[in-house]
């Protein structure tokens, strides 16, 4: 069960660093990609897994629209303290700052 746990938290922390490209994932090449993740002791399954997850992104319009380039400033994986001093550390921050709007995402497994 430990084994399991520990897989998924390895899969898990692959994918954070592929979504740490977010700003510009569509020019993420596979090659890269592949790189980035030779950091992890993934096995060729789960290797699969985080790039067919970060095709699936890709290839989704709705990710897509969240994802779009058209904020004026994003921060990615930055710490955050809410008003009881908890911190939170979203996986990205979108800033339209003519809209005065901001966009957190949190990205899942799910």
């Amino acid at each position: 069960m430990k084994n399991i746990e520990n897989s998924s938290i390895i899969v898990g922390n692959a994918f954070h660093r592929l979504m740490e490209f977010s700003m510009d994932l569509s020019n993420l090449k596979f090659y890269r990609a592949k790189k980035l993740l030779s950091d992890f002791a993934l096995s060729s399954t789960n290797e699969s897994l985080v790039l067919s997850s970060v095709e699936k992104i890709l290839n989704s319009v709705k990710c897509s629209k969240l994802l779009a380039p058209d904020s004026d400033f994003i921060l990615i994986e930055s710490e955050w303290a809410n008003e009881n001093g908890d911190i939170l550390r979203p996986d990205r921050v979108d800033f339209k700052l003519k809209k005065k709007l901001s966009m957190l995402l949190n990205l899942s497994g799910d």
